[in-house]
């Protein structure tokens, strides 16, 4: 078992490989289910690369008419977006729709269930690779998750099989 290390800083930053170092630098973070996409932590991968939001966009556009050989966009998949040599997003669908700020009585957009099987499914998709998982505090802020939940999760998936996981606090 690898602990989660915690930093400050901003998750996009992705490290850069020392000469002769083939570590794959995964950043993983929270979607919702509905297709939308422009508020929260999405905001700063937006600065660095126009692919993930692309790629997210096009995936549910897709699904939504019927293409067969996409996963579904729904609650539990996620989806690879390369974005560089060894740096790649993990878009998660963990959370049903977004939060209704109008509505404050509402339960959050978190499924814990969904990142579950995502974190689950990413490690599938990891299988022996060397890879880093990079996030920021994930589901928590604008999906209303807690912590304390997502992070066991972390650990049953990524850190109990080997899997180095950072997290990053912008503050």
């Amino acid at each position: 078992m690898i602990p989660i290390t915690y930093l400050k800083g901003d998750a996009t930053c992705l490290p850069i490989n020392k000469p002769g170092a083939r570590t794959k630098h995964v950043l993983i973070h929270c979607c919702n289910d509905i297709g939308r996409w422009g508020s929260g932590f999405v905001l700063a991968i937006d600065k660095k690369w126009d692919l993930p939001k692309k790629e997210y966009q096009e995936w549910h556009r897709k699904y939504k008419s019927w293409t067969l050989y996409l996963p579904p966009f729904i609650l539990g998949e996620i989806q690879i977006v390369k974005v560089g040599e060894y740096h790649t997003v993990c878009n998660m669908i963990g959370q049903h729709n977004v939060k209704d700020l109008t509505k404050p009585g509402l339960p959050p957009p978190i499924r814990y269930d969904a990142i579950d099987q995502c974190l689950k499914k990413l490690m599938k998709w990891i299988d022996y690779q060397q890879v880093h998982i990079h996030a920021p505090f994930f589901g928590t802020d604008r999906a209303g998750g807690k912590w304390e939940i997502i992070e066991p999760l972390i650990i049953k998936h990524l850190s109990n099989n080997d899997v180095p996981v950072f997290i990053y606090k912008l503050k």
